[in-house]
């Protein structure tokens, strides 16, 4: 995906949602419009990004998916970010001569980090990536 969620217009980010609910229940077109009372066309239009729903069609859909409405609108983020050697933060220590950098970050109480330590020696620099 070249554009995050927040770069996309409103009815992209709602087509792009109904979409993976609407697999991830594995119903069809069909039978997610029977459960909302809508037009399977309608549901067709919403998918691809071409309608321009109420609030009450779009408060049906989530009854019959069974999801909150909040996820149409502000999907679920990844929960583990990448971040790119040499653009994590780098903390320097203070009592020696080597910087760590943060090569991925987790959720709070998760377990692993994947620093890049970087060691000053008289003889030169070493580089250490950490891959646990």
């Amino acid at each position: 995906m070249t554009n995050s969620q927040s770069e996309k217009a409103p009815l992209e980010v709602i087509a792009a949602s109904l979409r993976r609910e609407r697999r991830r229940t594995g119903l069809s077109l069909t039978e997610v419009a029977r459960r909302a009372g809508i037009a399977k066309s309608t549901l067709s239009q919403l998918e691809s990004g071409t309608g321009n729903p109420s609030l009450e069609t779009l408060w049906a859909i989530c009854v019959a998916l069974d999801v909150p409405f909040s996820r149409l609108v502000d999907p679920p983020r990844p929960l583990t970010q990448v971040i790119r050697a040499d653009e994590g933060p780098t903390i320097a220590s203070a009592e020696a001569d080597y910087r760590a950098t943060l090569l991925a970050s987790c959720p709070p109480g998760a377990r692993h980090a994947s620093p890049s330590i970087e060691i000053s020696a008289s003889f030169g620099c070493t580089r250490i990536a950490s891959d646990p």
